[in-house]
């Protein structure tokens, strides 16, 4: 596409926007002082225009002996596209806008940014912090900054976009002024703390400090300060990050200071670095390592013993509320069927009572009746005789139904008596069984308290241990820790609800603190551990 050789004619256009990097034929960005000596060599040489010649235009730039700073002009009779940078920024501008999809109004970027103000961010936990840089706006501004940056020098950029301005909660700022190079040949003011900064410069050494990896940039300017990024090892592996060194780049976020050096966090470099010479070659999207967190979370755990979620999930209590069903609940339903029983006896030694009741007044009434009869009929000794035989039936009659009704009362007491008692008893085997119910349901709950996960056993002796359980949580980087005593029976695991505990660890404040929930963990567990054992020795526990 662009091999042969154009040979440049006409005046230049000195006074045309120059430039201070070009391409040179065999496509490789040069900049103005390298493309004098090449001319010193190579006479015939030629270099386009950088932006220009990315859109298949081949606008000749000449390179110029100029001061303070060797650059490019083009030839008069040459021409940059209507949308270069170096013909017209404002058009070049608004072309860039629109290819990568930003509403621009007037001078204004309509984009949805993180915070200017960063204090506020740099201290929130870590998924949080996450999704304030990972939002989907910053690509694109990234974007505009690879074409803004890409081919200019600073100096150009600050006067060709001076009035562009970007909006931070209801208050614009100006693009130009939150850029900073570490190259600059002009005093320059440092980043500002906590603030949203991008800067400018050349990546030069990785240095693995391990759990991170710190990217130190090139101090070349008269003015540079001193500036470094930092990448936790978790979240990229050092061959990828390999790419950057020797990369010309922007870095957008927020900046910290630490030994007199600024330094700044880049949790996701497709949202945060601009590159300004070639993009990498491999996907530097950021990615977890869970395995290696894993094993080093768990490596403790190795001389401990597994018991399985399954063995753990078996009720005990169901175990008993059975075993105790199948014993008792005979017993319950003879029970059951003894007070129907007595039900029934009981109401026909009422109808029995009742009806000896009657019979007994029905007795009275015809005594009394016969006594009165004896007064008048003493002159009569046979009709006197009969009364006294009828008189003696109906007294021993009297007495023999007064003692049925005894001997009926005694029947009925003894059955409500033997009613009461079978009460007492159904009452007893249901207050056993709810007791086991609510231990069935509190045991169940418990056991609903912990993660579907494998367990970790301290054994402090045959039928005690005490049990860990460590869980991960990648969606929010937390690990969450178990630990409890449980007695062991009939082949069951049985918890005490007392001695349980839990910890989630403190979401990541800082991703130099990665390690930090793993030393969490296991303090805790061993101040746990600790703990119970002594309730254990005491006897506090069981």
């Amino acid at each position: 596409m662009h091999q042969g050789r154009i040979k440049p004619k006409g005046k230049l256009k000195e006074h045309d926007r120059a430039f201070y990097f070009a391409i040179d034929e065999t496509g490789n960005k040069v900049s103005a002082t390298e493309a004098l000596k090449i001319k010193q060599e190579k006479p015939n040489s030629v270099f386009y225009c950088p932006s220009c010649y990315k859109r298949n235009r081949k606008t000749i730039g000449i390179p110029q002996n100029t001061l303070p700073r060797h650059r490019f002009h083009r030839y008069e009779a040459d021409s940059h596209l209507d949308d270069c940078p170096y013909n017209n920024p404002r058009k070049f501008l608004i072309s860039m806008t629109q290819k990568l999809d930003i509403e621009l109004d007037d001078q204004t970027l309509k984009l949805n940014l993180m915070p200017y103000e960063g204090k506020s961010v740099v201290i929130c936990d870590f998924i949080d912090r996450l999704k304030v840089h990972m939002q989907e706006d910053h690509i694109k501004f990234i974007g505009l900054i690879e074409y803004l940056l890409r081919d200019y020098d600073m100096q150009s950029f600050y006067n060709e976009y001076s009035g562009l301005k970007i909006p931070f909660e209801g208050k614009s700022k100006s693009f130009n002024k939150l850029v900073y190079s570490t190259e600059s040949v002009k005093e320059t003011k440092r980043p500002y703390v906590d603030k949203l900064n991008i800067v400018v410069g050349t990546v030069n050494q990785l240095q693995v400090n391990s759990p991170y990896f710190v990217f130190h940039f090139e101090e070349s300017g008269q003015h540079s300060f001193p500036f470094f990024i930092y990448v936790h090892d978790h979240f990229y592996d050092q061959t990828l990050l390999d790419q950057l060194i020797g990369k010309k780049v922007a870095c957008w976020g927020y900046v910290i200071t630490e030994r007199d050096r600024y330094g700044m966090e880049i949790l996701s470099i497709p949202h945060q670095i601009a590159f300004l010479t070639n993009d990498p070659k491999e996907d530097m999207n950021p990615y977890f390592d869970e395995n290696r967190f894993l094993d080093e979370l768990f490596d403790p755990t190795e001389k401990l013993g597994i018991i399985t979620y399954d063995r753990f999930q078996r009720n005990y209590s169901d175990y008993k509320l059975q075993k105790f069903d199948d014993e008792f609940q005979i017993i319950l339903n003879q029970k059951e069927a003894r007070i129907q029983e007595i039900g029934i006896e009981l109401s026909e030694t009422e109808k029995q009572i009742q009806f000896i009741n009657n019979e007994l007044e029905e007795t009275k009434s015809k005594l009394n009746h016969i006594l009165e009869k004896k007064g008048k009929w003493l002159t009569y000794i046979f009709s006197f005789n009969k009364i006294i035989r009828d008189e003696k039936y109906y007294k021993q009659k009297q007495i023999e139904q007064v003692g049925l009704i005894k001997e009926k009362s005694e029947t009925k007491a003894f059955l409500t008596d033997e009613r009461n008692s079978l009460y007492i008893d159904i009452n007893k085997i249901k207050s056993d069984r709810s007791i086991l119910e609510r231990e069935s349901n509190s045991e169940q709950n418990l056991k609903k308290n912990v993660n579907e996960d494998d367990f970790y056993e301290v054994v402090l002796d045959h039928s005690h241990s005490i049990f860990i359980q460590i869980y991960f949580d990648m969606q929010v980087l937390e690990v969450e820790i178990k630990v409890f005593m449980v007695e062991k029976k009939d082949g069951f695991i049985i918890p005490y609800d007392h001695s349980y505990s839990s910890l989630r660890s403190r979401k990541f404040r800082s991703i130099k603190n990665i390690y930090k929930p793993i030393q969490e963990t296991w303090d805790y567990i061993e101040r746990k551990i600790n703990d119970l054992k002594e309730l254990y020795k005491n006897n506090a526990v069981i």
